[in-house]
């Protein structure tokens, strides 16, 4: 069996790329805590999102 390992800057990254899908899946499912957004309010929340 290999064995991998990564550093603590991969894992970091990582990290905020697993945030990001997160949020960016929150804002597909209309997972928002405020009204409904439509197709291109939903577009520039995730343009903000990948932006960082």
């Amino acid at each position: 069996m290999a064995m991998a390992s990564i550093d603590t800057s991969e894992l970091e990254y990582f990290k905020s790329c697993r945030d990001k899908l997160r949020d960016i899946g929150d804002i597909l499912k209309d997972k928002n805590d405020e009204k409904e957004l439509s197709i291109e309010e939903k577009l520039r929340e995730i343009k903000k999102i990948l932006k960082g």
